[in-house]
């Protein structure tokens, strides 16, 4: 299977941000990031992303969060283990294991891009 993906990142409200959500259609993958309490734009993105029939998933560490409720592919971490410490890097290891499986399934494709965006 051949994977064309985009990638687009909305962290925050701005003007710019919020118009990749505009983009938002059925070809489109949207994953929602949830540590805690979800900030009120991720729910908003994946509602409207339901509503266009795109692809959802969440990461979160709720399984009764909302984000979770919204997505068709739900993926869990723990926040109760001694050793976890309140921040991204759970949900950004699981963004990176993700990656690189896309790049697994075609790692001829992905390379020249890797290589290609090192350059710049």
């Amino acid at each position: 299977m051949l994977l064309d993906l985009r990638v687009d990142v909305v962290a925050s409200p701005s003007q710019e941000a919020l118009s990749r959500l505009g983009r938002i259609d059925e070809n489109t993958l949207v994953i929602g990031l949830s540590a805690g309490r979800p900030h009120p734009l991720v729910v908003r993105a994946m509602k409207l992303a339901r509503h266009r029939k795109a692809h959802t998933a969440a990461i979160t560490d709720a399984t009764l969060s909302e984000v979770a409720k919204l997505a068709q592919i739900k993926l869990y971490y723990s926040s109760n283990s001694p050793a976890y410490v309140r921040s991204h890097t759970a949900l950004l290891s699981m963004i990176q294991a993700l990656a690189y499986g896309v790049y697994a399934q075609d790692s001829a494709q992905y390379d020249d891009r890797i290589k290609a965006f090192r350059l710049k």
